[in-house]
């Protein structure tokens, strides 16, 4: 069983940028989804706290994270030349491609969700409820994607 392939080339450097991207985001979105999920069984003074950290991270992690992942991954396949019908590469694509759309959402979720624990003394707000299911999801997802990146399944 062959454990690694020596790339030679100059893109050496983007494929160590892709794959530390993807590592980031993963362990990012990972404090996404657990903040918010703590945040919302918590004390309230916790809660206010655990979802400033969600949303600040969202925007410090998570969003640099993804937009170096998807740079990377462009260069990589344009240097190393994989066909378009590969299989773990549209696993990727797919991922990446709504994991954008998911990304705003969470974001204005997390900007409500913190927005909305400051300003109340209630439960938790909806958005962060909303918050704690689609973080986890959207981390399903993308270990889905390195599973496939990592194995490259055809």
């Amino acid at each position: 069983m062959m454990l690694a392939i020596m790339r030679s080339g100059t893109w050496e450097w983007a494929l160590f940028f892709h794959v530390l991207g993807a590592l980031v985001l993963i362990g990012s979105v990972a404090v996404v989804s657990a903040a918010a999920l703590v945040a919302g069984r918590g004390r309230p003074d916790g809660a206010v706290a655990l979802r400033r950290l969600a949303f600040r991270t969202l925007l410090f992690l998570v969003v640099p994270s993804f937009v170096l992942l998807r740079a990377t991954a462009e260069w990589v396949r344009g240097e190393d030349g994989f066909a378009d019908e590969v299989a773990w590469i549209n696993v990727g694509y797919i991922v990446t491609d709504a994991g954008l759309i998911v990304l705003l959402v969470l974001i204005f979720l997390g900007w409500r969700s913190a927005r909305a624990a400051a300003r109340s003394e209630g439960g938790p707000p909806l958005s962060g409820r909303i918050l704690s299911v689609v973080a986890p999801l959207y981390l399903v997802a993308l270990l889905v994607a390195l599973w496939a990146m990592t194995t490259k399944p055809d």
